[in-house]
């Protein structure tokens, strides 16, 4: 009956209606944020934007207690630094306050893409699985799994593209070579986690 319930609801797919009012909404809150911070000072911002990194993390670790994960046995690895996305949300809180500009440059690229990647190829608020191998059937749009997953990558989006709006952090084509050997750094950690 579940299921049945969540194939009546509207679903997530490429390019439907559901699809263009995520990016919709994502659209709306960003140029919200900016309107909101542009007469703020840059004390006021840096901290803004450090609590957007803590709502996430704090979102990321909530995650355990709700459907789908409430299914997965060993539920501690969800949180754990299983994906790029996964391993940007328990780093970026460091890697806020760091001076280390090659890492600053890591925490925008990354950030952003993963944001942007999400919005435009969301497989997982589409998919009839979880966790690979968990049949859950069609899940409706506004399933909570479904806006958690959103509105979590979208945060990691929304950080670094503020931190580049207000120049908190500008990258530089000179550091450009050093970006694929950080992710290589952050695939060699996501590897030794799944071991």
């Amino acid at each position: 009956q579940i299921i049945m319930e969540r194939e009546n609801m509207g679903q997530v797919e490429l390019f439907n209606f559901y699809y263009f009012l995520y990016i919709a909404i994502a659209v709306f809150i960003t140029i919200l944020s900016i309107k909101y911070l542009k007469h703020k000072s840059n004390r006021f911002r840096h901290w803004f934007i450090f609590g957007l990194i803590m709502l996430n993390l704090t979102i990321h670790f909530l995650k355990v207690l709700i459907y789908p994960y409430t299914l997965v046995d060993e539920v501690w690895t969800k949180v754990s630094f299983e994906n790029i996305c996964a391993v940007s949300v328990l780093i970026f809180p460091f890697l806020y306050f760091t001076k280390n500009k090659t890492l600053k440059d890591y925490m925008v690229m990354v950030g952003m893409a993963s944001g942007i990647i999400t919005f435009i190829a969301p497989l997982d608020a589409m998919s009839d699985m979880f966790n690979g191998m968990i049949y859950i059937g069609p899940r409706s749009a506004f399933m909570l799994e479904n806006i958690r997953f959103y509105f979590a990558h979208y945060l990691l989006f929304l950080i670094p593209f503020l931190m580049m709006h207000y120049k908190m952090h500008e990258l530089s084509i000179k550091r450009a070579y050093r970006a694929p050997f950080m992710l290589m750094l952050i695939l060699l950690i996501i590897f030794i986690n799944e071991l």
